[in-house]
C-alpha cells in the first residue's frame, strides 16, 4: 500500500459522508459526530502504530482501518436512526459490506484487503477472535484501543457538558439514578460488562469503565491516564458504595499497568 492511495481513500471517505448530509440538525449532528470520531480514531491508530514501530506498509493498513472502522455507522443511522447494534445491525459487518460494494480497496493486494476487513469486523466484538494470525491480531488490538480512546473522549465531553441530551449518543438509555448490580459484580471480578445488561445510562458508563480490562498497549494506558477519562466518568456516576468499590478495583488495575492513580 502507498501513501498516495491512502490519500485516495481519505478523499473517498469525505465524499461518501457528504451523501448523508441532512437539513435535519439532529440527524446532521450525529453524522458529524461519527465523521469526526472516524478521523480521530485514524489519528489514534497512527499514534499507537508508531509506538510499536510498525512497518510503513502496516502503518498505512492500520491508518486505513482506523479511518474506515465505523464507515457502516452512516448507513446504519440512515436506515435505523440509531447507533445501537442491538436495535439495528452490526455496524462492523455493515461497514465491510459498504467497502466491498464501493470497491474502495480494489488496488490493494488481497492480503491487505483481508487485513482491513478482518480488523473492521472485529473492532467492536466483546472478545478477540481465536482464529487469526499474530499480525491480524495486532491490527485488531490497535483499532480496538484507538476506538475506545476516542469514545472515552466523546462521552466524557458529553457527561461534563450538561448541555442538550443526545439520546443517540447514549444509545437511547434512560438517565436514571441507579446501576445494575450485575454490572458492578462483573467489574469487581475483572470482567467486561455485558451489552445485554445495559438498562440505564449509568450502566453504559460502567461498561466504558470496564474497557480498561481490554486495552492492549502501553501507549493506550498512557493516553487514558493523561486525559483523565476515568476520573470524569466516575465523577458522573452515583456516589454509592458499589461504585466506590469499582473505582478502587479499577485504580488497582491501573497501577498494575504502570500508570498513576487518577481513576
Amino acid at each position: 500500500m502507498t501513501k498516495e492511495y491512502f490519500y485516495t481513500i481519505q478523499s473517498w471517505f469525505e465524499g461518501y459522508i457528504k451523501k448523508f448530509h441532512s437539513d435535519d440538525p439532529a440527524f446532521q449532528r450525529n453524522i458529524e459526530l461519527k465523521r469526526n470520531h472516524s478521523r480521530r480514531v485514524w489519528k489514534n491508530a497512527a499514534d499507537l502504530g508508531k509506538s510499536i514501530s510498525l512497518s510503513e506498509n502496516d502503518q498505512l493498513i492500520i491508518e486505513t482501518s482506523g479511518l474506515l472502522h465505523d464507515v457502516g455507522r452512516f448507513e446504519q443511522f440512515k436506515r435505523y436512526g440509531t447507533f445501537s447494534d442491538n436495535k439495528s445491525v452490526n455496524h462492523g459487518w455493515l461497514g465491510v459490506e459498504v467497502i466491498k460494494k464501493k470497491e474502495i480497496l480494489r488496488v490493494l493486494e488481497k492480503e491487505e484487503r483481508e487485513d482491513v476487513y478482518t480488523t473492521i469486523l472485529n473492532h467492536n466484538k466483546k472478545k478477540l477472535p481465536g482464529d487469526k494470525n499474530e499480525r491480524q491480531l495486532t491490527f485488531i488490538k490497535l483499532i480496538r484501543d484507538a476506538d475506545k480512546l476516542d469514545i472515552w473522549r466523546m462521552v466524557t465531553d458529553y457527561y461534563c457538558s450538561h448541555g442538550e441530551t443526545n439520546n443517540t449518543l447514549q444509545l437511547d438509555l434512560p438517565d436514571e439514578p441507579y446501576v445494575t448490580l450485575k454490572n458492578i459484580d462483573d467489574l469487581l471480578k475483572g470482567r467486561l460488562v455485558d451489552l445485554r445488561n445495559l438498562h440505564t445510562l449509568n450502566d453504559f458508563k460502567l461498561l466504558q469503565v470496564g474497557w480498561v480490562y481490554d486495552l492492549n498497549f502501553e501507549r493506550s494506558y498512557e493516553i487514558l491516564e493523561e486525559k483523565g477519562y476515568l476520573t470524569k466518568i466516575f465523577s458522573s456516576l452515583p456516589d454509592t458504595e458499589e461504585v466506590k468499590q469499582v473505582r478502587e478495583k479499577i485504580m488497582e488495575y491501573m497501577k498494575k499497568q504502570g500508570t498513576g492513580t487518577r481513576a
